[in-house]
């Protein structure tokens, strides 16, 4: 018996349905797949950075475009629940990046410390046992080359953090350049001279996941040539946001958000605007800071290179009203 034309409207409608929710569907899982931090999950989160999130999406894509065409109801009960998926991780997302976003935005009223009196410009230090260095500035926008062959040093820019009572919002987009595994691009602060100062940084374990880490760096003795060792501070558990990237912070697979907040002894850390620990540290000597650069590794066969951009200090002393 041939169709009525109910009945061919019918099918002609639900074909139309499906096909309709397919597509959103596919859109929706690729957009989440995108947006969202990678899971935590370590074996999963290597083969996204393998694969790639783009090539990833599409597969699941065409996963979704296959058994949606099966069957209405599958395409009705998949779309809800990718839905409701998506909505729970961008509800993650948010929650989780709230408090970078908050502490900048109480910092927005304080007193901006410029990187220098010059929009911008070029320094070299002289040759010594701590490497050579030269950095470039422009804006908010630094470049350090360091060049050492005598073991683990470090050099950095200074910046003026105000009295040990102010409280400071200090934060930096670093990228490492060149260097490899030997170099690493932290935050320094409580800096009294280049062998007594505290370290912010990020720090790859032989696994390749990164964590986030803060020293103590002590110098042995009073004798310069002493040398100097590191107290650990705090550290994370590794970091599945970390040399990431997604549509709505892409250039988070090369560069990283450092940002710490210091109010009086209580400091407050920040990776990619997620708060990674919170505590307070004793005798600071000073709320001096810097963008640096770290040479872990002697005989480093090219330069230590770090770049950095929307660098930003803000200081209130402790009257202040922001």
């Amino acid at each position: 018996m041939p169709e009525s034309d109910d009945d061919l409207a019918t099918k002609l409608k639900d074909k139309a349905v499906r096909k309709a929710l397919t597509a959103v569907l596919a859109l929706v899982f690729a957009a989440m797949t995108l947006v969202l931090p990678p899971v935590a999950n370590s074996q999963l989160a290597y083969a996204e950075k393998t694969l790639q999130k783009p090539l990833m999406a599409a597969v699941v894509a065409i996963a979704i475009v296959a058994l949606s065409a099966w069957k209405l109801r599958f395409a009705v009960g998949l779309a809800v629940a990718v839905c409701l998926a998506s909505l729970l991780h961008i509800a993650y997302f948010v929650v989780t990046t709230e408090p970078g976003r908050s502490a900048a935005h109480s910092a927005r009223g304080w007193r901006s410390v410029p990187l220098a009196s010059a929009a911008h410009g070029v320094a070299e230090n002289h040759p010594n046992v701590f490497g050579q260095a030269r950095l470039n500035w422009s804006g908010d926008r630094l470049r350090l080359d360091l060049r050492s062959a005598t073991g683990t040093t470090q050099q950095g820019f200074l910046l003026d953090g105000g009295a040990l009572s102010a409280r400071f919002y200090f934060q930096a987009r670093v990228e490492k350049i060149n260097g490899g595994q030997a170099v690493i691009c932290p935050l320094l602060f409580g800096i009294k001279d280049i062998r007594n100062y505290f370290t912010f940084r990020l720090q790859s374990r032989p696994d390749g996941s990164v964590i986030a880490v803060a020293y103590q760096i002590i110098a042995n003795s009073p004798v310069f040539t002493s040398g100097f060792h590191g107290v650990l501070l705090d550290e994370t558990k590794p970091l599945p946001y970390v040399n990431t990237w997604n549509i709505v912070t892409p250039s988070e697979r090369t560069k990283t958000k450092l940002a710490i907040v210091a109010d009086g002894n209580y400091y407050r850390f920040f990776v990619n605007d997620r708060e990674v620990f919170a505590r307070q540290i004793d005798g600071v000597p000073t709320h001096t800071v810097a963008v640096g650069v770290t040479v872990l590794a002697n005989a480093l066969r090219a330069d230590a290179v770090c770049q950095t951009d929307r660098v930003e200090l803000r200081v209130a002393d402790t009257s202040g009203s922001a």
